[in-house]
């Protein structure tokens, strides 16, 4: 009995193993057929890119996060692609059978806008962008915007101690120049004494004044230092 078993189990092995492969390439078949069935990356370019030239931005979006795998998206990114979708010169440098060489090469005119996110920086610090949603706090002063001028001088109002300084040592006259120039950038000194109705001297002798102070705070501020 025990014989006959044995001799089955090479024709049992056989069909166990005939059948996981089947199943297998059953699996392989599937996934072939669902492949096959997903859009390229270039019809999906495609398909963003009709849609962004109509006005309709999330496709980009959606393509660009998705496909290109860039975080976060830019409205930078929209449009320099958009562009090189509408020249069509990057077609000439990607196999457009391959979804990985079409990627490359999109991700690359993507990030080469005009107005990249490398482009947002002051002295090598990034400037983040207003998320979508964001609303912007009212601008109209509040009450303690409108209380601060009346009670505090407007020489005592500013922040920094060299700043206080300079407009403290102005008097009446020189205060309402120098404000009317600071405040109203880029005024001119003869166009802020005319705005003041001050004589264009003036404008002249003030900014040479606040330069003779600023450089005294400084003399004043060395010398505090220096003492033990």
């Amino acid at each position: 009995m025990m014989q006959e078993v044995l001799r089955t189990l090479p024709m049992m092995a056989d069909l166990i193993g005939g059948h996981m492969a089947d199943l297998l390439a059953g699996v392989r078949s599937v996934a072939d057929w669902a492949k096959r069935l997903k859009p390229s990356v270039l019809a999906e370019a495609r398909y963003a890119f009709d849609a962004y030239m109509k006005g309709d931005t999330e496709p980009m979006k959606d393509f660009l996060r998705r496909c290109l795998r860039l975080w976060p998206v830019l409205e930078d990114h929209c449009q320099a692609l958009a562009v090189a979708m509408f020249e069509r010169a990057w077609e000439q440098e990607a196999d457009l059978t391959d979804d990985q060489s079409v990627r490359r090469v999109l991700v690359r005119y993507a990030r080469q806008g005009c107005d990249s996110e490398r482009d947002h920086q002051i002295r090598g610090a990034s400037i983040g962008y207003i998320p979508e949603g964001w609303e912007q706090r009212d601008t109209v002063p509040g009450p303690e915007d409108l209380v601060i001028p009346r009670l505090v001088p407007w020489a005592q109002q500013f922040e920094t101690a060299p700043v206080r300084y300079v407009a403290g040592q102005l008097n009446e006259q020189e205060q309402a120049l120098v404000r009317a120039w600071s405040e109203n950038h880029p005024l001119t000194w003869p166009k802020a004494s005319d705005l003041v109705q001050q004589d264009e001297a003036q404008g002249e002798r003030a900014r040479r004044k606040l330069h003779r102070l600023g450089k005294e705070w400084r003399r004043r501020e060395n010398h505090r230092q220096e003492l033990p």
